[in-house]
């Protein structure tokens, strides 16, 4: 528990400086559920992107559910509840803390977007660079999101480490859930004349 506590000082200590805050405001704005919705359902409109938004939005709905089930079972309080020293530099949620939903449904997001993409370059459907190039930056907004709730001084850090775990094995479920109905199709329309 001492690095919990002890990566939460250091992260939340670094709060209070107004162009750092607001950048970590804005990561957190982007790791709002609504706002990676809204960036998959951007993907929607454009027809060979279909099935990479469909990949997303059903790892992070699925990512979104788990985190509404084990929140109320955990019942973690929040650091800034718990804690005098913690600084609160924008929002205070009042549901509980673990696991942070943040990180979950950024990193179940980021994870499928990343297979997917992955599964193409592998296919020779996309360069490597172009493959590099956005799994750095879907990996960065992941964690963007989730380190800016420590920062904000509403998540612990074990908090957001379990959220990505389980967005990773959501996002990695999904995913291969779109690659068996894939394979399962092909084989079909093979079969049928």
């Amino acid at each position: 528990m001492t690095f919990d506590l002890d990566l939460l000082q250091a992260i939340n200590g670094a709060s209070g400086n107004p162009v750092l805050d607001a950048f970590m405001i804005l990561g957190a704005m982007l790791g709002e559920f609504y706002m990676i919705a809204a960036l998959g359902a951007a993907f929607i409109m454009e027809r060979r992107s279909r099935p990479l938004a469909i990949v997303w939005l059903v790892a992070i709905s699925l990512a979104g559910i788990i985190v509404l089930i084990v929140k109320p079972a955990v019942a973690r309080p929040r650091p800034f509840i718990e804690l005098g020293w913690v600084r609160t530099v924008w929002d205070m949620p009042g549901s509980y803390s673990f696991p942070s939903g943040h990180a979950t449904t950024a990193s179940a997001g980021c994870t499928a977007a990343i297979l997917f993409l992955a599964h193409r370059l592998k296919m020779r459907e996309m360069r490597i660079s172009v493959f590099c190039a956005w799994a750095i930056a879907l990996f960065l907004l992941a964690a963007w999101s989730s380190v800016g709730r420590i920062y904000l001084g509403v998540h612990y850090p074990s908090d957001v480490l379990a959220g990505a775990g389980i967005g990773v094995i959501a996002g990695a479920a999904v995913f291969a859930a779109y690659v068996k109905r894939h394979a399962i199709l092909r084989a079909f329309k093979k079969a049928i004349p």
